[in-house]
């Protein structure tokens, strides 16, 4: 996360929002036991970005928290 300040307005960067949604669609696949630290991940990227594009666009402000 990273703090901007842009018109005034103190804002931060934060993923945290849209990795949620990330969390819950079938491109998303998570495999292995995290307390042994044997998961793994798999995102199809070119999905994972259309994703995000459509929920920016629902949701200007989903990557960002004003402080």
């Amino acid at each position: 996360m990273s703090k901007i300040k842009h018109k005034k307005k103190l804002f931060q960067t934060n993923t945290k929002k849209i990795s949620k949604f990330i969390m819950k669609q079938p491109f998303y696949q998570n495999t292995g036991n995290d307390e042994n630290l044997t998961n793994f991940t798999h995102i199809d990227y070119k999905k994972a970005f259309n994703f995000m594009c459509t929920q920016f666009k629902k949701n200007k402000e989903i990557f960002i928290n004003y402080i």
